[in-house]
């Protein structure tokens, strides 16, 4: 079972987690070690990755639209110079 403690770093907003019943410190290296690496690398990586893909979909959608408003108002151009000649 689990037995541990919570600790709030206000600097950097992390939580970590400090095993109180553990027969082996390499166990809470690893484990420290292995949060610092998600927290601090894995984790800001791939919301980065997943902020890029949303941007690159709307990028294509709003280029989708540029080109649709740029073929009308072309048509447009072309209906309102009839109409001035």
């Amino acid at each position: 079972m689990f037995h541990g403690k919570i600790f709030f770093d206000r600097e950097t907003f992390f939580i970590f987690v400090a095993l109180t019943k553990t027969k082996n410190k390499m166990e809470v290296d690893t484990l420290n070690i292995l949060t610092n690496v998600f927290s601090g690398l894995a984790f800001p990586t791939a919301v980065c990755v997943a902020l890029f893909w949303v941007v690159f979909k709307q990028n294509k959608e709003i280029q989708k639209s540029i080109d649709e408003n740029t073929k009308v108002l072309t048509e447009l151009s072309a209906i309102i110079k009839t109409f001035i000649k």
